[in-house]
This record gives C-alpha cells, sequence and structure tokens, in this order.
C-alpha cells in the first residue's frame, strides 16, 4: 500500500487557466527571458513612486507648495495700492436714469466715511488714501449717457461698482450697459450697491434686496447687494472692495496702459500730454501706442508728475518727494513707424519680361526696310515674303489706280442721289399717316404704359417660378458678367485656394510666415521703460486738430495703451458673432456699416456675413 499512488478516475476535475488577457502571464515572461535579468529588473528595495521619496516626504513636500503659493498671493494683496503700485481703480457706474445723482452721493458717503482719509480730486476722478487698510483707491465716474466712455472705463478698471434703484432696479439703458460690459469681460466680479433706501420702510430693506438679486440671477450670480446709509456701511464696502479678489487678464496683465486724468494739447506742435498711473506693464517710449476710437500715435517722450495722494513713509515720516516734470524716458532711433500698409510694388507679379535674345532680336527687326505697294496696311505688309519686290514707278499700276478712283467717284454720287430720294419719300409717308390718327379710338389709350405693367406682370412670374435664375444680359457676354461667381462639384471636398483672385486691395496686407512664432517672440522680449505705479505724463505726438474736439467728451475716460509690434499693422479679421437678446428684430444687411469692439480697439467697417461652419469654406 505504501508504494500505490492514487489515480485519477473518469470524474477528476479539471480546471480553466488563467486568462491574462492582452498582457503576458509572469510565466510566460519568464519562458520568454530564460534566465535573463535586466536593468530595471534588479533586485532592490521597493521606493515611492518620486525618486525614493517617502509618503512623509511627500506629504511635507506639498505642504510647502501650499504655503508657498498662499505667501505669494498674500504679498501680491499687500503690494495693490501700496508704494511703488497704483491705486485700485474703481468705476461706479449707474444702471438707471434716476440713480446719476446717486452716484455723487455714493462717493461722498465713502470719502467721508473715515476720519483720516486723505481725498484729492484730479480731473473727475477722486483719490483716496485709507491708512486704517494701508492702500489707496481711485474713483472714477464716467459719463452714463455715452457707451464708448463706460466701455473704456471698465477695461481698465479693478473693481466696479453699479448702483441700482431700489424700486425699478435698472432700466432698458442701464440693461444694456451692463450686457456690454459682460459681454466685454471685467477681471473681478462687480459689486451692486443698492441706492437711498430712505423712502422705503426699514422693515422691506430686506425684502428689496432679496428682489433685486432675483432679477439679477438671469444676467449673472450676484451674492449680495450693498447699502450704504451709514459710516460703518461705508467703511464695509471700503474693505470689501479693496480685499477682493482680481484675475490678471492677458489683455490688462501683458500691456502698459494709464487712464487720463489729465489732458493737454499743444496746437503748435499737434502733441497731445496725458497723466495718469501706469498700469499692466512697463511703458516704452519707443513703441507705439493706442487710443481708442481716435487711432495709433507715436510717443516723443515720457514725464514724472506730483501724485495727488501718496503714501507716508514710515521711516522718513514725511511724504515722498520727487522732481515734477523730469524726462524719464525719451523715444530713440529705435522707434516704431506708423506703417500701417504694406507698400504696394505693381511690377512684383511681373513675369513676362523679355531676355536679352528677344530684344537684340526686336531691334533688328525694327531695322528691315522693305518695298510695299502703295495703300498697304501694316497687317498687310506682314504676309509679304522678302523675296517680293515691287517697283513705284509702274505706269500700269498707276493707269489702274486712276480708273478705280473714277469709277469710286461716280458711285459715290449715284449713293447720295438715291439717300436725297430716300429721306423725301419718308418725309411724305410720315405726314400721311399723322394725318388719319383722329379716325382711330386710340387716342386716351397709352401703349407704352401698358407694354410696361405686362412685362412687369413676367418678369414677376417668372421670378416666382425660377428665384435662383438671372437671363444674361444683352450688352455683356455671361463670361464678364458671372465672372464672379464659382462653380463647385462638391461644397465640402472640392479644393479652395484663399488666394485665388482676391482683390488688389488685399496686396497692402502684411502675412506673416509663421505667426505663433512671432507672438511667441514678441511677448517674450523684455521691455526698458517706465515701471507699473508711475504718475507720468505721457506726450503723444501727431494728434491732429480735428480729434481734440471729442476729448471734452472723454472727461476721465480717455485710455492710452501700449502696442506690441506690428499689432498696428491692418489685417483681415475673421468674428463669429451673434445677435444679442436686446438686439431689435430688424435684420442686418452686409455690407452696412457697423462698430465693432475688439479688446482695446473700437473701429468702424462694413462686414460680410457668412455661414459658420467647421469647414474651410464658407457661404456668403
Amino acid at each position: 500500500m505504501a508504494g500505490e499512488t492514487h489515480r485519477p478516475g473518469v470524474w477528476k476535475q479539471s480546471n480553466k487557466g488563467h486568462n491574462t488577457g492582452r498582457h503576458r502571464s509572469k510565466g510566460a515572461v519568464d519562458r520568454e527571458n530564460r534566465g535573463k535579468v535586466g536593468v530595471d529588473g534588479r533586485v532592490s528595495k521597493k521606493v515611492g513612486k518620486k525618486g525614493g521619496m517617502g509618503k512623509l516626504v511627500r506629504r511635507h513636500q506639498q505642504s510647502q507648495l501650499r504655503q508657498m503659493a498662499k505667501d505669494q498671493v498674500l504679498a501680491r494683496k499687500r503690494e495693490v495700492g501700496s508704494v511703488g503700485n497704483p491705486p485700485i481703480l474703481v468705476g461706479i457706474i449707474p444702471l438707471a436714469n434716476s440713480q446719476v445723482d446717486g452716484v455723487n452721493n455714493l462717493v461722498k458717503n465713502i470719502s467721508s466715511s473715515m476720519s483720516d482719509i486723505e481725498l484729492a480730486v484730479v480731473g473727475g476722478l477722486t483719490h483716496m488714501a485709507v491708512p486704517r487698510f494701508k492702500q489707496r483707491f481711485c474713483l472714477s465716474k464716467p459719463r452714463w449717457d455715452s457707451l464708448h466712455s463706460v466701455l473704456d472705463v471698465a477695461k481698465v478698471t479693478d473693481n466696479l461698482v453699479f448702483v441700482l434703484c431700489p424700486h425699478t432696479g435698472m432700466d432698458g439703458w442701464g440693461e444694456k450697459i451692463l450686457s456690454s460690459i459682460l459681454a466685454q469681460g471685467i477681471s473681478t466680479d462687480p459689486t451692486f450697491v443698492v441706492g437711498s433706501l430712505d423712502e422705503i420702510s426699514p422693515k422691506k430693506h430686506t425684502e428689496v434686496k432679496k428682489l433685486l438679486v432675483k432679477a439679477l440671477e438671469r444676467k449673472m450670480p450676484v451674492e449680495k447687494i450693498w447699502s450704504v446709509d451709514g459710516e460703518q456701511e461705508a467703511v464695509n464696502l471700503i474693505r470689501h472692495i479693496g480685499s477682493q479678489k482680481r484675475k490678471v487678464t492677458s489683455r490688462k496683465g501683458k500691456r502698459a496702459h494709464l487712464l487720463g486724468e489729465k489732458i493737454e494739447y499743444n496746437r503748435e506742435s499737434e502733441s497731445l500730454a496725458v497723466t495718469g498711473y501706469i498700469r499692466g506693464d512697463v511703458l516704452s517710449a519707443d513703441r507705439l501706442v493706442h487710443i481708442p476710437g481716435m487711432g495709433d500715435f507715436q510717443v516723443d517722450r515720457v514725464t514724472s508728475a506730483g501724485e495727488p495722494v501718496k503714501h507716508n513713509n514710515n521711516n522718513k515720516g514725511d511724504m515722498e518727494m520727487e522732481e515734477v516734470g523730469m524726462e524719464l524716458f525719451k523715444a530713440g532711433d529705435g522707434r516704431q513707424e506708423l506703417d500701417i500698409e504694406n507698400e504696394v510694388d505693381c511690377m512684383e507679379g511681373e513675369q513676362t519680361w523679355p531676355t536679352e535674345e528677344e530684344l537684340q532680336d526686336a531691334e533688328v527687326g525694327t531695322k528691315k526696310v522693305r518695298k510695299v505697294p502703295k495703300g498697304t496696311g501694316d497687317y498687310q505688309a506682314a504676309w509679304i515674303t522678302e523675296g517680293e519686290e515691287y517697283d513705284d514707278n509702274d505706269s500700269e499700276g498707276d493707269e489702274e489706280e486712276e480708273d478705280m478712283d473714277k469709277f469710286s467717284a461716280e458711285e459715290e454720287s449715284d449713293d447720295e442721289q438715291y439717300e436725297d430720294a430716300k429721306e423725301e419719300f419718308v418725309e411724305e409717308s410720315e405726314t400721311m399717316t399723322t394725318v388719319g390718327d383722329e379716325d382711330y379710338d386710340t387716342k386716351h389709350v397709352n401703349f407704352a404704359e401698358e407694354v410696361e405693367q405686362m412685362e412687369a406682370l413676367k418678369t414677376a412670374r417668372m421670378e416666382g417660378m425660377f428665384p435662383d435664375e438671372v437671363d444674361t444680359p444683352l450688352d455683356s457676354t455671361a463670361r464678364i458678367r458671372f465672372q464672379k461667381y464659382r462653380g463647385l462639384k462638391s461644397f465640402r471636398t472640392s479644393l479652395w485656394d484663399r488666394k485665388e483672385n482676391l482683390p488688389a486691395d488685399y496686396s497692402r496686407i502684411f502675412q506673416f510666415e509663421n505667426f505663433d512664432r512671432t507672438r511667441r517672440r514678441v511677448m517674450s522680449e523684455e521691455v526698458q521703460g517706465v515701471s507699473i505705479g508711475s504718475y507720468v505724463t505721457v506726450h503723444i505726438r501727431g494728434v491732429a486738430p480735428h480729434m481734440v474736439n471729442d476729448l471734452t467728451d472723454k472727461d476721465g475716460s480717455l485710455v492710452v495703451m501700449s502696442l506690441f509690434p506690428h499689432e498696428h499693422r491692418m489685417s483681415v479679421v475673421n468674428i463669429a458673432v451673434r445677435r444679442s437678446a436686446l438686439a431689435p428684430d430688424d435684420p442686418v444687411k452686409s455690407k452696412e456699416r457697423l462698430v465693432f469692439q475688439l479688446g482695446w480697439r473700437r473701429f468702424a467697417a462694413c462686414p460680410l456675413f457668412s455661414q459658420h461652419t467647421n469647414g474651410n469654406k464658407h457661404k456668403y
């Protein structure tokens, strides 16, 4: 019994092998390697995923990164409005006609909420230094009736405060302003302040604010409606504005810009002096500047100016002093030029210039002199071979020519007599027909008008039956009449050359071999100029006198922006547009003059509207 082994019977259980799927099993890998060990297969102690760091080390590293990010955000908040940085720019905009005076009351309540606030009013802007919060503020009140002024101020402000009516919230014009600002984009969440609540019972103040929040939620999410009826509420509003989180957009963070507080124009030199704080980036006098609604200009120089409100220096105990009018930066030889359009060379596309051999053959051909019969034209002379000779003194030829002249003179006399007789016969027939007109009952019938009506009915009927067909005109060929139309076998798969048959005006546009590479190179360049937060005066040259008439409408809303290289040049822009809910139902026609606002720019153009599809061809 000890030597006997168990033999499986018929009912032995057989299990299925493990399915490794698309991966090989460990046994299959060992069989393929046959004992070979690679560099990565050496026996080592298991470590963490990041270079052998343990769990505690990784956790400590993540906490350090979080703390570093918090410190950077806190330092950025402390720098805003501090020494060497521009004050916080706040735009106060009413959303109802009844709250235009409420804006002045709001500024008055904010500025008088604390006794240690330092105030200064410059060009419609109210500068305010708050020692309690160690911050400076600049309150701007753009013209409420000018949509362009409101949009220009909204581009540069750090915070926006909208004043609502306690009864109606906002009217139609205020709704248009709010929709336009939201479509343009804002860097921070706006603050909504309700006007004076004196006419409303104190018990209903909370209910009124809830109704206003509900009305604004269809536009954007609103957390709270503020009211400034007392000093404490004004202080809380200032604290909220100063501690609000701000997003840094590429439009504001990568371009130097300033809001004009003082504007002076010199008609002799045609220069405009704009004073304000530099924001966004370093301002260079070698680069062009753009003023929305006016155009691109060159900068002559940048000089220093005295700040309206300064911070107290704790180390020295007195106000920071600086020399006013000192030249900080002057434009040099590397100044950008206003080459908006490309210089067109009319002979650039010429490809039929003759060679030297063709020029020599042409000179030899012009010197050849051949004898041709009298009266032979240039076209007939080209068919005469060089071997044929003609004698001008041939007497027989002269006699034949004289006979031909006599015969032609006789024919001309006969023709004149026939034309005279024909004219007399026509006159007699006309007099005979006009005598009997009164005998017919067609005196009051206008045949021309009936024919025109019949033609109009026929045209309308044919247009209804075949609306897409156009008859070929009789005075021109179809090849010329329909030369701007093009037929495609398949609109989706047919090849389309974008530069084929372009108008001559397209040659004035600058083209880039690689636009993305040029953009990266321009954005990475280091700019030498006046630093951020400096209160300076920018002297702009080349401002025409007729542009100064519009400066009275830009009181406290003139914006000056620095341009990158190539950003001022003319181009073709493709834009995807959609109709706003506030727009009228009237159709917008192509080639109709419209006003566009893209980023900082505002210009008028006559656009072409096409279908917006994912293909490379778009139907008009």
